[in-house]
């Protein structure tokens, strides 16, 4: 994650491997989305705040792409986070 607006859900982010970054926002609505969402989204924010860009940290996500004709990813809405525990 490398912008989240906390009041609105949307944010940015870089999938790994790519050097852009793509939009994100909340399929559900920031309303509805549950506090350990957010916290994790914003920790992981933190976390890439302070690191150089070849040391971030990526997390793994359940998102529908919303891609243009030609195949390119102009926004990601984000249904949950994959715990990796």
């Amino acid at each position: 994650i490398t912008r989240f607006n906390h009041l609105t859900g949307n944010g940015r982010l870089i999938i790994e491997g790519h050097s852009n970054t793509v939009a994100f926002s909340f399929s559900s609505g920031i309303k509805l989305v549950r506090v350990e969402i957010k916290k994790a989204v914003s920790k992981n924010l933190d976390q890439n705040t302070v690191l150089n860009e070849d040391c971030w940290l990526f997390m793994r996500v359940n998102a529908k792409k919303l891609t243009l004709r030609n195949q390119k990813i102009v926004k990601l809405l984000i249904s949950g986070i994959v715990d990796e525990q």
